[in-house]
């Protein structure tokens, strides 16, 4: 992301690109990407599971929204969401790998294993690893683009308040364009 100066005397703010390609198509290629694989695990799922992982669909919805309509509240909530994701994920998967004991009572006590099986009866346990690390890859690949995103509508959201501040246009006497596709549409 930059700001760029025009011979004209107006700037521009050049939307974020990442790995050769604009920044907002490859986080909502990210998320369509992690709602397909959702959805084939979704198929397997038990009631439960398949509730929870259907919630997870339309929160992925929501954040597409975001980044569509380029919100900062909603990508600046989306990159928390992500960070807690992968700190959780890192956090619990050592508790399988240790598989640690988990006691209710003292008389039954039942490793994490054990549990996950009780929960999700209907799927194997490879579906549920290959879920977990799936989704764990994406949300590692959508924290630097939603960042990169985060501070291009920060920018967009200052830049357009300066523009509403009358005294300010008049001292710069120059113009802004927050969004250049619509200004300068890509010719097909």
């Amino acid at each position: 992301m930059g700001i760029r100066h025009l011979d004209d005397g107006r700037f521009v703010i050049v939307p974020p690109t990442f790995l050769w390609w604009p920044a907002k198509h490859v986080i909502l290629s990210i998320i369509l990407a992690n709602a397909i694989i959702t959805t084939f695990f979704l198929l397997q799922a038990s009631n439960i599971l398949a509730s929870i992982l259907l919630c997870s669909i339309l929160l992925s919805i929501v954040f597409a929204m975001g980044y569509i309509r380029e919100s900062f509240a909603l990508i600046y909530i989306h990159f928390i969401y992500c960070l807690l994701y992968i700190v959780f994920s890192f956090l619990f998967i050592p508790t399988f790998y240790y598989d640690q004991k988990i006691c209710t009572n003292a008389a039954i006590c039942k490793t994490v294993q054990e549990w996950l099986e009780e929960l999700v009866t209907t799927v194997a346990s490879r579906w549920i690893y290959a879920f977990t690390g799936t989704t764990l890859i994406t949300h590692i690949m959508m924290t630097p683009v939603s960042l990169r995103m985060m501070k291009y509508s920060a920018s967009c959201e200052a830049l357009e308040k300066m523009m509403t501040d009358e005294e300010y246009v008049k001292k710069m006497k120059r113009l802004a364009i927050i969004h250049p596709e619509r200004y300068h549409p890509a010719s097909v």
